[in-house]
């Protein structure tokens, strides 16, 4: 199941607390934009 249409309970995240969906696709869009960081072009 695609996160965008997942309607049940979310679980709390373990930094945050308690998110929206909509907190919760944003801390993720965090996380991938943090992880991209790390890529560096040769």
């Amino acid at each position: 199941m695609r996160f965008a249409s997942y309607q049940g309970e979310l679980q709390p995240h373990f930094a945050y607390g308690a998110l929206s969906h909509g907190e919760y696709a944003a801390a993720h869009v965090m996380h991938l934009y943090d992880h991209l960081s790390l890529l560096r072009l040769a």
